[in-house]
């Protein structure tokens, strides 16, 4: 009992450290992820197409510019990495079987004693601070800018082939081709429609949407969401106001936003864009304490937004957020 105790314990002191990272945003406390895509719903999105032969701007711009330190691989992180886990199992390994041969006696039920429950502890804590402190290395530098985009406005438009006009999705084809098609038939009838322009309208509702949640209050943001979306936020808003929770989102600065998936179904059109950004991501309580995350190193995330909006030149709403 008290070496599956002491077992017990271990992984519970991991869990906590694990969910000290998981991210309070708006949908980023959704492993499953929240709203509707519409027969896409249960699906992975899909993530942006790259050609080797045509990288994207933010891939030139990142290929143009010297490496840090900070942005290579490092051989000692990985060997202290594989240390400090391999003196971990062989005090776990050295505790079991110590326990074993200690408890082998008429009436004997050895285990751990104190000591090793503390030394393991140490172990632990040191494996962590050694892990949040080479994710703080690796953490690009950025401004304080309220956000930065990446290549919004300089992007080529792709080229649009012919497709049929059935609008079905084709299994066989590539990711680029199946964006591609689903562009061209949302063009059909909104022949206005412009993927930079979306993009920058997807990101302004990015930025009001966090500001709403922050502020406790989808109100000023109701006509930006899906009826669905807006019911699961202000229900979330909600319960941070019961608990008397603030989630403070600050320093929000856009690394890069790509459109992944664009699709029709059932007159409506649909568009998912990954977005990809750094922010400090923390949570207050209302007297302004700091009682989850960290309010100086900055967390980055990857996450599917889709919008949607009746077929035509009508305005976007955001339907759905994905965790990557």
């Amino acid at each position: 009992m008290k070496k599956f105790t002491a077992i017990t314990m271990l992984l519970v002191f991991l869990t906590v450290i694990s969910a000290q990272e998981a991210l309070a945003r708006a949908g980023g406390g959704k492993s499953g992820g929240m709203g509707s895509r519409g027969s896409r719903t249960y699906s992975a999105p899909s993530k942006p197409a790259q050609s080797p032969s045509s990288p994207s701007q933010v891939q030139r711009q990142q290929q143009a510019l010297p490496s840090s330190p900070a942005s290579q691989p490092s051989r000692w992180g990985g060997f202290m990495g594989m240390m400090a886990g391999g003196i971990l199992g062989g005090l776990i390994g050295n505790m079991l079987f110590s326990s074993f041969a200690h408890g082998a006696g008429p009436g004997g039920y050895g285990g751990p004693g104190l000591f090793d429950i503390i030394l393991i502890g140490i172990v632990i804590f040191i494996i962590y601070k050694f892990i949040a402190a080479r994710r703080k290395a690796q953490q690009p530098a950025y401004s304080g800018a309220y956000h930065q985009y990446s290549g919004l406005n300089n992007q080529p438009q792709g080229q649009i082939p012919a497709y049929d006009q059935g609008g079905v999705y084709d299994g066989s084809a590539s990711t680029q081709d199946n964006l591609l098609r689903g562009i061209s038939h949302i063009r059909q009838l909104d022949s206005s429609f412009d993927e930079r322009r979306f993009k920058e309208v997807a990101t302004d509702i990015f930025f009001k949407v966090q500001a709403a949640w922050m502020g406790r209050s989808m109100e000023p943001v109701r006509g930006y969401l899906t009826q669905e979306m807006y019911n699961l936020m202000s229900q979330d808003v909600e319960k941070m106001k019961v608990e008397r929770r603030i989630n403070r989102l600050e320093n929000i600065a856009l690394r890069n936003i790509e459109i992944t998936e664009a699709w029709q179904e059932e007159g409506r059109d649909y568009i998912t864009l990954e977005i990809n950004a750094n922010v400090l991501d923390y949570v207050t309580d209302e007297a302004g304490r700091v009682i989850e995350g960290s309010n100086t190193d900055p967390v980055r995330f990857v996450e599917y937004w889709t919008f949607t909006r009746a077929a035509g030149p009508n305005n976007w709403q955001l339907s759905a957020i994905q965790q990557a």
